[in-house]
């Protein structure tokens, strides 16, 4: 699990600047999304490689 401060470092590299909050909301999002992801082909009994994701 990344850190906020790594996260921060991260989303504000493109010139955007995020609040804290706004932060933690995106970084809980895509925790979220990617679990949802790797259900989903676990439940399939697929082998999932992270990096496919990324794609």
């Amino acid at each position: 699990m990344l850190s906020n401060t790594k996260c921060k470092k991260l989303l504000n590299k493109n010139g955007i600047i995020y609040t804290d909050k706004e932060i933690v909301l995106i970084k809980d999002a895509l925790y979220k999304i990617a679990e949802i992801i790797w259900r989903s082909h676990t439940e399939k009994n697929e082998i999932l490689n992270p990096y496919d994701i990324l794609k």
